[in-house]
């Protein structure tokens, strides 16, 4: 199965025209066009296709197991985590 053909039986599956789709996805019903005609082969765009059809974007360009767009980890978590330790001051000398 193509992007192609993935794009399209989503959009289908969720009851979707092409004008809404990519008005969902951010990009022009031409743009959508393309991609279900198979003229467009790896979208820009791809993230926000993938939100639109509810589904992950890697399932989208690749196929393989299908992953619903809920089920990805979007929480968010700091890069760097301050903890502060009892003792770990240094006295001060006098």
């Amino acid at each position: 199965m193509s992007l192609a053909d993935r794009v399209k039986q989503k959009r289908i599956e969720l009851g979707l025209t092409q004008t809404e789709a990519a008005l969902n996805a951010g990009i022009t019903q031409q743009s959508w066009q393309s991609i279900e005609k198979g003229d467009t082969r790896k979208p820009r765009n791809i993230i926000g296709i993938a939100k639109a059809l509810k589904c992950d974007p890697d399932w989208l360009m690749n196929g393989g197991a299908f992953m619903p767009i809920a089920e990805v980890s979007s929480k968010k978590v700091p890069l760097i985590s301050y903890v502060r330790c009892r003792g770990s001051r240094r006295k001060k000398s006098h």
